[in-house]
């Protein structure tokens, strides 16, 4: 496992987080309220067969406010005014350090239920379009779900928070903002994140699939026969999704 200068009780506002099954999680979630995953059918596979949950490190990402690659124009508000020379070079080297490590951590990013507000469906296309391939799938779960779907038994310090959008980026280094916070473009994902305090380049969480999926959509880009197949074959290895698997009511080419 990657070594990280961040740690819950030092980096985060502990006052705004309680501690469900070792997992600390903001006061402000809603932990009955439906959130999806969208992801490939090879992942689901993946996550079925070896009861892992697959967190990515965030300087993978396309987007660069999420890899961090802005610290030339981050690190110098940041830096106080220190006359020793040796003492600046020192501070400097610790926030890139955190700053490096706040970019590293791994996350899993999921969107909640946007129906329950009012008259929506709770498909959304653009999140088909961008997140999943032709054989994209979307796994229904809940925060409690997926809270008490997790075996932590590594004792990492995972994290579980809505993602606030803001029309411009913080300039203080602080983990919460900056890795709980995005820039308005991505207003309308309204994400909730999971996150663990690793810089490794993933993280393999131990989970119980039957816990975590409540439902699976399959993509409305997803060939008919191969949706066939796939539920046929979902249904026949794991029984208890029985029942729990649909089709998207989105209208393609690809599902009439």
């Amino acid at each position: 496992m990657g070594t990280t200068t961040l740690s819950f009780e030092k980096c985060f506002p502990t006052e705004q987080y309680t501690t469900l099954k070792g997992i600390h999680v903001s006061k402000d979630i809603s932990l009955q309220r439906p959130i999806f995953r969208y992801m490939s059918a090879e992942h689901l596979l993946t996550l079925l067969k070896s009861n892992k949950l697959y967190l990515r490190t965030r300087h993978t990402s396309e987007d660069l406010n999420e890899r961090g690659l802005n610290l030339e124009h981050f690190i110098g508000p940041l830096c106080p005014v220190i006359r020793n020379k040796k003492e600046q070079n020192e501070y400097v080297k610790k926030a890139t350090k955190q700053w490096n490590d706040i970019h590293s951590c791994c996350i899993s990013c999921w969107t909640y239920d946007t129906s329950i507000e009012g008259n929506y469906s709770s498909e959304n296309y653009l999140m088909w379009k961008n997140y999943t391939e032709k054989d994209g799938i979307r796994i229904t779960s809940t925060c409690s779900d997926l809270i008490y779907s997790i075996n932590n038994k590594h004792n990492q310090e995972i994290i579980l928070s809505d993602v606030t959008y803001l029309n411009t980026m913080s300039h203080k280094l602080l983990p919460q903002e900056m890795i709980f916070t995005k820039r308005d473009f991505y207003r309308d994902e309204r994400e909730i994140r999971l996150c663990v305090l690793n810089s490794s380049n993933y993280i393999l969480l131990d989970i119980n699939p039957q816990q975590l999926i409540k439902q699976i959509t399959l993509s409305p880009f997803m060939p008919s026969i191969l949706r066939q197949i796939l539920k046929n074959y979902l249904e026949d290895t794991y029984q208890w999704l029985q029942g729990g698997i649909f089709n998207s009511k989105i209208c393609t080419n690809q599902n009439r």
